[in-house]
């Protein structure tokens, strides 16, 4: 089967092939896939650059790459000589993109830069989103499970006295 490389909906979808593909066969296969996941996305932004999934897409890439444990960066050392990087602003940069731009999973995206914030210290920033996610009228599983981790990062924020 061909690739039309050039057709917003093919990329996005080859992404998100990608993506499921590696999260079902495991934290090996997603460490293997991370650099076709992360090109894949970001051909999709580019030829649809107004898509807010895209964008939250390649925030929750880098946020996962931000937060490999030490054994998942050993074992992308042994398979790179230069292993996917990243960082929690990278990931915050694409969340923050898809505000606005994302339709029902404004709530999920929300707690998303929220768990950003919280993780870069900054509580009222945190604090915000958390506030929009639960307040967020969607339903849905995912934005349920959403909404009770807010509730458990709130209550470990403040439990902090991060605001």
């Amino acid at each position: 089967m061909l690739l039309d490389d050039t057709h917003p909906g093919c990329a996005k979808y080859y992404a998100i092939f990608l993506h499921a593909r590696a999260d079902y066969m495991g934290q090996f296969q997603w460490i293997k896939d991370a650099f076709r996941i992360k090109t894949a996305w970001q051909k999709a932004l580019e030829l649809n650059p107004g898509e807010g999934t895209i964008s939250r897409s390649l925030g929750i890439w880098h946020y996962t790459v931000a937060n490999w444990s030490w054994m998942q960066r050993k074992v992308a050392c042994a398979m790179y000589v230069n292993p996917p990087t990243s960082s929690i602003p990278e990931a915050l940069r694409y969340f923050l993109d898809a505000e606005g731009k994302i339709g029902r999973a404004a709530a999920l995206n929300s707690f998303d830069i929220a768990r950003c914030y919280a993780k870069m210290n900054k509580g009222a920033q945190a604090k915000k989103y958390l506030d929009e996610c639960l307040a967020s009228i969607d339903e849905g599983c995912e934005i349920e499970q959403a909404k009770q981790a807010a509730v458990a990062l709130y209550q470990e924020l403040e439990t902090a006295k991060c605001f």
